[in-house]
């Protein structure tokens, strides 16, 4: 056992214990620490101490440790119920309900109480709004999104925040958009004429260092306002938003990330992705 492996255990109690847990997301993303191991965990929104018979419903989360080079370790589905073997971790006034993965037991074993709060979870919630479109809750990002969204014949995806992290409502982003959507041709127009004047620069500096590319005609500001394309927008509960457009390979092929405000503020253009 390396010294990471020694540290993460010793986070938590020694006494291993029985859980039954329900998740309503999928398990993923993990990071490399300096001894070539990965850190990875998995949230779940309640849970069964099958030692204790203590039933609690609230966020939790499992961790476990996997070499670098012997794969994910475990992978859990959004909606389903699994039942394990771990470790509670100690007391922490920064985290709740949190453990030491040892082992999954696949055996079928379920509880009525998760079975009723993962039908419930199943069930979709929507933002119906009669110009705009359905937004959906997306359980996984924490916002209602709209992917059909028309943004003046082009094709997007507008996102809502909700309200609180893992939250079921949005509207206070709502509200926004409601106060934004009226306004849209206005934005866009702000929005190319915001890139046009912060990045038509940069893409004749990249236009240069294109081999493959012959026309090395000069991008003006205007050519660059009218080549760039709306990719997606998110409106935060605070009334921020983060705005993407494609870059008409520009940037080869990169997006344009915009944050602006419902102020009217542009705080801040780059390139991403």
């Amino acid at each position: 056992m390396n010294q990471t492996e020694k540290n993460f255990e010793s986070k938590f109690f020694p006494e291993e214990i029985e859980l039954l847990f329900l998740t309503v997301k999928n398990s993923g993303g993990a990071y490399l620490d300096s001894d070539n191991m990965y850190h990875a965990s998995q949230e779940f929104i309640a849970a069964l101490n099958l030692t204790t018979g203590e039933f609690f419903e609230g966020s939790g989360c499992l961790e476990w440790l996997f070499p670098k080079d012997k794969g994910f370790g475990y992978e859990f589905k959004a909606y389903q119920i699994y039942h394990v073997k771990c470790r509670k971790q100690l007391e922490n006034p920064n985290y709740h309900n949190h453990y030491m993965l040892l082992k999954e037991i696949q055996d079928n074993l379920s509880d009525s109480r998760l079975e009723t709060l993962c039908e419930k979870y199943r069930q979709p919630i929507y933002i119906k709004d009669e110009k705009a479109g359905i937004f959906t809750l997306n359980r996984d990002l924490s916002w209602f999104e709209n992917e059909e969204f028309d943004w003046m014949g082009i094709e997007a995806e507008v996102s809502l925040e909700t309200d609180e992290d893992e939250g079921e409502t949005a509207e206070k982003a709502y509200q926004h958009f409601q106060k934004f959507y009226p306004n849209l041709k206005e934005w866009d127009e702000r929005f190319r004429k915001a890139s046009a004047e912060a990045l038509t620069e940069n893409a004749n500096d990249w236009l240069q260092e294109d081999d493959e590319n012959l026309d090395k005609h000069e991008i003006t500001e205007q050519e660059f306002a009218e080549r760039i394309t709306i990719d997606s927008m998110t409106i935060s509960p605070d009334g921020d938003f983060t705005v993407y457009y494609h870059d008409d390979d520009m940037f080869w092929g990169h997006v344009i990330e915009i944050f602006a405000n419902m102020n009217g503020e542009i705080e801040s253009i780059g390139i991403a992705g």
